[in-house]
């Protein structure tokens, strides 16, 4: 398995392993950061210039955990996030045959993203507006829009592979409420004192999801191979 090995700052006497979870740690939180993000834009914009219900972030780290984002206007044929991920996996073999960079070709906005050395790939995920209500049901942005009184209402969850086999899930009911974290890899960094609300899971893919983890998971391969 590969791991991350960077100390975080400030935090230079973990060991390999209490690295890795602080890391993952710090991925969830960017994660919710992004539901939050994508929520009040997709609000904020709903009626002017309408954006897909979904978003792609391609995360980098280096001192901390840091997001490129592509963001897609509201179009009906990709409005299933299966089918987006699978367009954007096909991108680098249809135009960048010889290599490409996330950043500069697959992201909308890069402005979080620092240009230094030793910023390296920490993964890719998806978030998106359609969510699930206690039951199982689907709830998709378009119903959820219709109803709620204003954007901190929206709830939002994100899917993210990262660069050592770790897969998580992230749901939030609403932007004030407690995010709720299911994952493959540890993000206790002192073992059996948990630092954060969270569940471990051997897989946290679900049969309804299986078409959306496949091609998540071959678009994070493209950007592990830069190509």
């Amino acid at each position: 398995m590969v791991t991350y090995s960077a100390q975080p700052v400030g935090e230079a006497n973990l060991t390999p392993d209490q690295a890795d979870a602080h890391w993952r740690s710090a991925v969830a939180d960017r994660l919710h950061l992004a539901t939050v993000r994508l929520a009040e834009h997709a609000w904020v914009l709903r009626r002017s210039r309408p954006l897909a219900p979904h978003a792609v972030l391609f995360l980098y780290a280096a001192d901390q955990v840091y997001a490129a984002t592509r963001v897609f206007h509201d179009d009906p044929s990709i409005r299933e996030p299966e089918v987006l991920l699978y367009r954007l996996a096909r991108i680098p073999d249809a135009f960048y045959p010889h290599g490409f960079d996330p950043l500069q070709t697959m992201a909308t906005n890069i402005s979080d993203v620092p240009r230094r050395r030793g910023l390296w790939y920490a993964g890719t995920a998806l978030v998106t507006l359609d969510t699930s209500d206690d039951a199982g049901r689907l709830r998709r942005w378009e119903q959820v829009r219709d109803a709620a009184a204003d954007w901190p209402a929206v709830p939002a969850a994100a899917y993210a592979i990262l660069r050592d086999g770790t897969e998580m899930v992230l749901q939030r009911r609403a932007a004030h409420e407690q995010h709720q974290v299911w994952s493959t890899g540890n993000l206790d960094t002192v073992p059996g004192l948990p630092t954060r609300r969270w569940t471990s899971y051997q897989t946290v893919r679900t049969p309804a999801r299986q078409m959306m983890w496949a091609w998540l998971t071959q678009l994070h391969h493209v950007a592990v191979a830069g190509r």
